[in-house]
This record gives structure tokens, C-alpha cells and sequence, in this order.
């Protein structure tokens, strides 16, 4: 009776191990999911097109890293940010200019037509030529040093050294914003150069911006989205 009991006993417990064990890795998976970028990165010429009320133009597409290019349609939306990228102000569509050099940040959702159709999150445009665009990233840790710089590593898997003197500002809020304001899953558009080791960026600016700024960084409830109205500042 004691043997018996003795066995149930620890079939139980390597049963509670083998449920520990899959629930830790059903969390790291869920982790990981939650780490994947929201967006796609594409970069090549674009033209306007006479459909969607001009809200539709033709990508001749760059995929970094690839060298390959295809065709796509961009699907421009009021949602759609359009941004110089120099300043990072917003710029109206107008300002596409046809055969110029766009960066897309676009939803990873294609259509399967031909050309495919993609939706637009975040478009840079007027871009000067041999100008280094800045990239929209996500914060994956923020790691603080002593002497104010940071380190940033983001979701795409780059890292960014930011010196202490770093300029980081809000998009179109009040927001005080700081180097230690880079917490987990915020998300930022940022200029920098590739540094000396010739591993990590070294940044220049940062611009951050709020949850609900862009296409796919909403605000969860009516408690945030008050938070972000408060926030916004009119452009004149």
C-alpha cells in the first residue's frame, strides 16, 4: 500500500513538473508573439495613381536587406502618417511628389491582387538625396547608464547607443519627454549613424510618440483615449 501510494505520489508530481514546464513555454511563445514587429518596411519610388480618390499610389518596392524589388499598391488612409523626414512633421499629401524616394512603414496584412495592396501606417517623404532616413522602431528593453546615455534595443533587432545629450521630443503633445521615457513597447521614430564598432547605431534624435498617434498603436479604452486628447496640440 505504501509502494502504491508512494508511485501515485510522484506520477503526480511529474505530472505538475510536465504542466509547469508547458505552461513557462506557452508563456515564453505568447513573449515572443508580442515581440514581433507590427509593421513591414519597404523603401522605393512612388508615383500617385488615379484611384481611391488619389489615396492610392504605385510603390516601386525596396525590402532592406533583400535587394529585391516588386510593385505594390499603397492604400493612404486619414489615418496615414505622413512625415518629412528631416523634421518629422507631418506634410500633406500633396507633398508626395511623383518618381521621388519614399520609406513605408506598412501593415504586415497584403492583399493577394496584382500589383498586391498594402495598407500605409507611416509614410517619410522629401527626402534629400544621400540623406540617412530616420526608422520607426519599438522599444524592446531600454537599459540606463550612469552617465544619463542609454541603450536601446527594439523589437526590429537593432540597437542604438543614445549619448546623454541625445534630443528626444514628443510628437505633437505636451509631453516632457526623456531619454528614460524609451520604456518597453514605446514607440519612436529615430535618426542616428552607424557607430564606430560598426554594430550599433548611434542616435542623434528621437521623436516619441503616444499611444493612439499611430494606425496601430491604439488607445485600449476611453481612460487612454482621454489621456491622448489631453495630450494633442492643433496644428495651425
Amino acid at each position: 500500500m505504501k509502494k502504491r501510494m508512494l508511485a501515485l505520489l510522484c506520477a503526480a508530481a511529474l505530472a505538475a513538473s510536465w504542466s509547469v514546464t508547458a505552461f513557462a513555454q506557452e508563456d515564453t511563445a505568447a513573449e515572443e508573439q508580442q515581440k514581433v514587429s507590427k509593421t513591414n518596411k519597404f523603401y522605393g519610388t512612388i508615383k500617385k495613381t488615379e484611384e481611391a480618390e488619389g489615396k492610392r499610389f504605385l510603390l516601386n518596392a525596396n525590402t532592406p536587406g533583400t535587394g529585391e524589388t516588386q510593385d505594390m499598391l499603397l492604400n493612404v488612409s486619414d489615418e496615414t502618417l505622413i512625415l518629412d523626414a528631416v523634421s518629422g512633421m507631418p506634410v500633406s499629401l500633396s507633398d508626395i511628389q511623383d518618381g521621388s524616394i519614399a520609406y513605408t512603414y506598412v501593415s504586415p496584412m497584403m492583399a493577394l491582387s496584382y500589383p498586391p495592396q498594402v495598407s500605409a501606417y507611416v509614410v517619410l517623404t522629401k527626402i534629400p538625396a544621400d540623406y540617412r532616413v530616420p526608422s520607426l522602431e519599438e522599444v524592446k528593453k531600454l537599459t540606463m547608464n550612469e552617465d544619463g546615455s542609454a541603450v536601446v534595443e527594439t523589437v526590429s533587432g537593432t540597437t542604438y547607443h543614445v549619448p546623454a545629450d541625445c534630443s528626444v521630443i514628443p510628437y505633437l503633445t505636451r509631453n516632457m519627454v526623456y531619454i528614460d521615457s524609451l520604456t518597453e513597447g514605446t514607440n519612436f521614430l529615430i535618426w542616428s549613424e552607424l557607430s564606430a564598432d560598426g554594430q550599433t547605431e548611434k542616435a542623434s534624435r528621437i521623436m516619441i510618440f503616444a499611444r493612439g498617434q499611430l494606425p496601430f498603436d491604439q488607445p485600449s479604452g476611453p481612460a487612454e483615449e482621454a489621456d491622448f486628447n489631453n495630450l494633442m496640440v492643433p496644428i495651425n
